[in-house]
């Protein structure tokens, strides 16, 4: 006598996670926004060891895709930036979009950080015009290498905030108030692993900004985490 076995949803994903581990793809999720509880895409998000795309709609061509990209970590902006590009068509609109963060005014700064504020006072606008020359830079030199024919690109500075990655989503809801860059179709953003989540102590750090994009943005995700060196724009940026 046959007996049906029941997968649970956190088996089936563990099972793909394991399935694509020595695989180049990607992995595509349906996002139901009226669904309170989404355990099986955050798996997916949080173990896949390839991209991730998480689809809430549709749209016709030409579509604009946001990227975010942080001065605190280019090379996965950096890979995000060039899998915008690889999945862009003529007529696309490909947007870095960066927001200033004061570094000792950041959610979940430590009590370091805010005593050496003190310290560079002086020369903040120095530390975050450079960090923001890197950031244009790093981008331009991605785009170079990796933007095809008829192919737009912008880069888009937002306003400074201690939370990116919250600004991020609710331009994507409400603009940025520029008539040439369009609200996103699809936001490329880099993955950060959270090791050791259950021992942290500040909650702001129980989930990677990543995950937040994709609990909270309008539109598609993709959420990518195979860093190619090539992507990179300068090795050691960190």
């Amino acid at each position: 006598m046959l007996v049906p076995t029941v997968i649970s949803p956190r088996a089936r994903c563990v099972a793909t996670c394991k399935w694509l581990k020595s695989g180049n793809c990607r992995i595509y999720v349906g996002y139901d926004r009226n669904q309170h509880y989404h355990k099986f895409t955050d798996y997916i998000v949080q173990h896949a060891p390839c991209d991730v795309g998480i689809i809430k709609s549709d749209s016709e061509d030409p579509v604009t895709r946001w990227v975010g990209i942080s001065s605190r970590n280019l090379k996965a902006s950096a890979a995000a930036l060039a899998r915008a590009f690889h999945d862009a068509h003529a007529g696309d609109l490909v947007v870095a979009i960066h927001y200033p963060v004061n570094p000792f005014l950041e959610i979940g700064g430590s009590v370091y950080e805010a005593h050496f504020s003190s310290v560079c006072d002086d020369n903040l606008n120095v530390i975050m015009d450079s960090a923001l020359t890197r950031v244009i830079e790093s981008s331009q030199r991605v785009a170079q290498g990796h933007c095809k024919e008829g192919v737009r690109f912008r880069v888009f500075t937002g306003a400074e905030t201690p939370e990116p990655h919250k600004q991020l989503v609710g331009d994507a809801i409400a603009g940025v108030g520029d008539p040439q860059i369009l609200r996103p179709h699809t936001i490329y953003v880099g993955y950060n692993e959270r090791r050791h989540r259950t021992k942290l102590v500040d909650p702001h750090k129980q989930y990677d900004v990543a995950e937040y994009i994709v609990r909270n943005s309008p539109c598609n995700v993709v959420v990518v985490k195979d860093i190619e060196p090539e992507a990179s724009p300068e090795t050691d940026a960190g």
